[in-house]
C-alpha cells in the first residue's frame, strides 16, 4: 500500500521529514479561509489506495481542529484506504 503525508498550514518541515522516513509520497492540501470564516479545503492529488498522514502541530488547538477534522473526513470521502490524524509538534 502507498502511503502519503499531508502538511496542514504550518507543518511543512516535520511533515518532510516524516515522509522521509516513511519513504512515503507527498500530498499537497490546497486550503483558505473565506472572509465569512468558512474553510476550503481540496487535496491537489489523489487519495485513492492510499493511507493518508495528515500532520498538524498540538499548539493552539481549538483553531486548527476543525481544519484537521476536515482533512480526515476529505481523504476519507475521495477514495483513501485508511486516513490517519497525526498530531505532532513541529520542530
Amino acid at each position: 500500500m502507498t502511503a502519503a503525508v499531508c502538511a496542514l498550514p504550518g507543518n511543512d518541515s516535520f511533515a518532510a521529514r516524516l515522509r522521509a522516513e516513511l519513504g512515503a509520497e507527498a500530498l499537497t492540501v490546497e486550503w483558505r479561509r473565506f472572509p465569512d470564516g468558512e474553510s476550503y479545503l481540496r487535496f491537489t492529488g489523489s487519495c485513492v489506495g492510499k493511507d493518508i498522514v495528515v500532520v498538524c502541530t498540538r499548539n493552539d488547538p481549538d483553531p486548527k481542529i476543525m481544519t484537521l477534522l476536515f482533512a480526515a473526513r476529505t481523504a476519507r470521502a475521495t477514495g483513501k484506504q485508511r486516513a490517519a490524524k497525526r498530531a505532532a509538534e513541529a520542530h
